[in-house]
């Protein structure tokens, strides 16, 4: 419940019930039996009165009120520091990145400087058909025809947007840093995977050619998250800025030697990915529950499914643990493939294949962590 809800309900058992019925008596007054009489066209609207807008600004003075520290009544501050209200912790904080920063957010706005218009020359699909794969072939490294069909380069654009957002947050104080050391690691897990795909598609677009250094700067950032701390912090500010550089197009010089390397094993965690995909299959499966929403989300959809196909073709790349094992290549090539069919059930707005399609890629899962474990 909402802190100052919570404390607003505690002070007022009371003053809520007689609030309703000064409200009751109210309503009630001047309903006479006489005929009903019309306002007249220049007459002044009344505004509207309800218990939601009363109960809306009673909680707002109460909001308002405070006590001899400075701080809301109810709220004290224990030996620690660390503000109370009773027994419940004052300052909130967001436990996931996608409760703070979700898909349909991403409908960038020029004002946050870090979404210029994308110079993009790609060129989407005119077939509409998802990529082939036949899943009892043996896995190989995507080349860079592979990605172009798999994810357009305005999508990978959006998801390093999305996710620079999300790590300014969890970076923006040293409490909501110390916080959410394993968020930040999957978001900079995410970044890599995204930036090393971006450096590998044909299309051109505005920070391609500094795809690795976004690579580069995740990497640092898992590293830095792996201590608490005001060091730590303050160290992990350094590649967050060149972060925003680079999307705002500035061109960043590192003071080491850029990484160019394209070996997923080898530089992404293949477990901390799996809670982007975890968090793009349940965005899909809670939001497009209708042909309504499927239309009006259609954008933000097929993005998200097009993150399921990337991060599903990323996990079966050779090098990971199981990858050779056909069982575990079998279902992962099944995801991957299932999740390319679904982007194409999105374009064509057919929701019933939608739904088949994200029904089966959970059963890849399950079927998969039945008898794989990944950290």
């Amino acid at each position: 419940m909402d802190v100052i809800l919570k404390r607003f309900n505690r002070n007022n058992r009371l003053a809520f019930p007689t609030l309703l019925i000064c409200l009751a008596m109210i309503t009630g007054c001047g309903t006479g039996t006489g005929p009903n009489v019309p306002p007249a066209d220049n007459a002044p609207t009344q505004p509207v009165f309800t218990v939601e807008n009363t109960v809306t600004e009673v909680v707002a003075e109460v909001e308002h009120s405070q006590n001899d520290n400075g701080l809301p009544d109810g709220v004290s501050v224990d030996e620690s520091g660390n503000k109370q209200l009773d027994d419940i912790p004052y300052d909130i904080w967001f436990e996931k990145p996608l409760a703070l920063v979700k898909p349909e957010d991403l409908r960038i706005q020029e004002s946050t400087g870090l979404a210029a218009a994308s110079n993009s020359t790609a060129v989407p699909s005119t077939t509409g058909q998802p990529p082939e794969l036949n899943s009892t072939a043996p896995n190989k490294n995507p080349s860079a025809d592979d990605w172009g069909s798999v994810i357009s380069p305005t999508q990978l654009e959006e998801e390093v947007t999305r996710i620079s957002i999300s790590l300014g947050s969890y970076l923006n104080q040293l409490g909501s840093y110390n916080r959410s050391l394993g968020e930040i690691s999957e978001e900079s897990e995410a970044l890599i995977a995204t930036a090393l795909v971006a450096s590998q598609v044909n299309e051109t677009f505005r920070w391609k050619e500094q795809a690795f250094v976004l690579a580069d700067c995740g990497a640092r950032l898992v590293a830095q998250s792996a201590e608490a701390g005001r060091a730590s912090f303050k160290a992990a500010q350094v590649p967050l800025q060149q972060i925003h550089s680079v999307l705002n197009g500035e061109a960043v010089s590192l003071d080491h030697e850029l990484d160019q390397s394209v070996k997923f094993s080898e530089r992404v965690d293949r477990g901390a990915i799996m809670y982007r995909m975890e968090s793009a299959f349940d965005w899909l499966a809670k939001n497009i529950d209708s042909e309504g929403k499927l239309k009006s989300e259609q954008k933000v959809a097929e993005r998200e499914a097009a993150i399921l196909a990337m991060l599903g073709k990323i996990i079966d790349s050779p090098g990971y643990p199981s990858t050779e094992e056909s069982g575990y290549h079998e279902q992962a090539a099944g995801f991957f493939t299932t999740a390319a069919e679904m982007k194409t059930a999105i374009q064509s707005e057919n929701f019933n294949q939608f739904r088949t399609h994200l029904d089966r890629l959970e059963k890849h899962c399950s079927d998969c962590h039945a008898d794989y474990r990944f950290e």
